[in-house]
């Protein structure tokens, strides 16, 4: 006796397809211990970035302006942080490929969060940028995901967007996904009509 649709079981889901490299076998990581975060001491104060004598590195101007903004409005509650934080170890080659590319890929292919940030409660692993985007609330969000996966913490852990400025339409959304937002300067735009 045929059953109804909603009394048949649903399908299996298909088990996850391995991924390899185009010639030879996958490339097996080992299980790697949780690493301790690399926090500069407690007692090094949090860094004011200067602007240099000759023309930046792209890095070194939009996002360290909004860093120097968060330590010049929240410096106090600063306990301990670190920058450009690797979250993952990259992409390995095969070791048929020299020992300098296979490193210089690892370092390039690596996934970094912009800043651990150690508020004295609760440890933030936060993006800098200049504005709140879909783009930012995604790196702070996956960021925090790796970072929970390679390191071991002592306190309670969040994900985090730094910002100057944000379109207040995407402030519900960062709060219903648990990101917290620290806007510096101004919250534009009007909230989503027939939002919470």
């Amino acid at each position: 006796v045929p059953q109804p649709p909603s009394a048949q079981p649903a399908p299996l889901p298909l088990p996850p397809t391995p991924i390899t490299p185009p010639e030879g076998p996958p490339i097996e990581r080992p299980l790697r211990p949780p690493d301790e975060p690399p926090f500069e001491p407690p007692d090094k104060p949090p860094p004011i970035f200067m602007p240099p004598d000759r023309p930046p590195p792209p890095r070194l101007t939009n996002d360290f302006l909004v860093w120097n903004a968060f330590v010049q409005r929240y410096g106090d509650q600063i306990r301990r942080w670190a920058l450009e934080v690797p979250l993952d170890w990259g992409d390995r080659l095969p070791s048929s490929v020299p020992e300098n590319y296979r490193a210089l890929w690892e370092r390039l292919t690596t996934h970094k969060a912009d800043a651990f940030i150690d508020m004295g409660r609760f440890i933030l692993v936060a993006e800098l940028k200049p504005r709140l985007t879909l783009a930012c609330l995604g790196q702070a969000y996956f960021g925090y995901q790796l970072a929970l996966r390679r390191y071991r913490f002592d306190k309670p852990v969040f994900p985090a967007c730094i910002v100057a400025t944000a379109p207040q339409s995407l402030l519900p959304i960062a709060n219903a996904n648990g990101i917290r937002v620290y806007v510096l300067e101004q919250i534009t735009g009007e909230p989503i009509e027939g939002g919470d």
